[in-house]
């Protein structure tokens, strides 16, 4: 999984069309994210997939902080940026970031929001807007990405320290099993386990 660089996700030079692009494409990195953490084809998911019964992106920003519980920050920022880009797509007045701070009713909400990140240098308002909403999509697209590389190493952890107790179990009933009584202890043991799981159906070795 390469790291997602989130300068070549748009070039338009139309505004509407870049924040639209720009939130289609954390949207995408949602439901791989969350394809990942449930260890499903996101693609082929009748949820998260490209069908007409997938979830709404605001759902699926639900999703994750329910599995990943996100820190309130980051869950605004997230909000912040679906409210941008569900502006730009479905109101025709909204052509500016002006024009959406001055329409919506979230609108100095989200201005501040925006205003969070830092500019180096000065420039007009819309471009200043366009470029912290840049650095807003930026940071999200680096956090789901970190979600999956963790989720990634997590599961990989899981399944060395499982290999690593089903071959240290094999190994020690082999073991037993040279010794004298060897058969009667691990029937003994196996009965014991049982009793601790007796969901699982375990059956003798004759």
């Amino acid at each position: 999984m390469k790291k997602c660089n989130i300068q070549i996700f748009s070039q338009a030079e139309d505004l509407r069309l870049y924040v639209i692009e720009h939130s289609l494409q954390i949207e995408t990195l949602t439901s791989e994210a969350i394809g990942s953490l449930l260890g499903v084809d996101y693609k082929a998911s009748k949820s998260f997939g490209f069908g007409s019964s997938s979830l709404s992106f605001n759902q699926k920003i639900q999703i994750i902080q329910d599995i990943k519980g996100l820190d309130s920050d980051m869950a605004k920022k997230l909000t912040c940026l679906m409210n941008v880009g569900n502006k730009f797509a479905h109101i025709q007045e909204v052509d500016s970031f002006d024009k959406l701070f001055e329409i919506a009713k979230n609108g100095n909400w989200i201005k501040k929001i925006l205003e969070t990140y830092s500019l180096e240098e000065k420039k007009d308002d819309d471009e200043k807007y366009q470029f912290l909403f840049f650095k807003l999509a930026d940071e999200i697209a680096n956090m789901l990405y970190e979600l999956q590389v963790q989720e990634g190493l997590t599961k990989s952890v899981l399944k060395a320290e499982k290999d690593f107790q089903k071959s240290h179990l094999e190994a020690y009933r082999k073991v037993i099993a040279k010794t004298e009584g060897g058969k009667e202890l691990n029937d003994e043991i196996l009965d014991e386990t049982m009793k601790k799981i007796p969901h699982l159906k375990i059956h003798r070795k004759k």
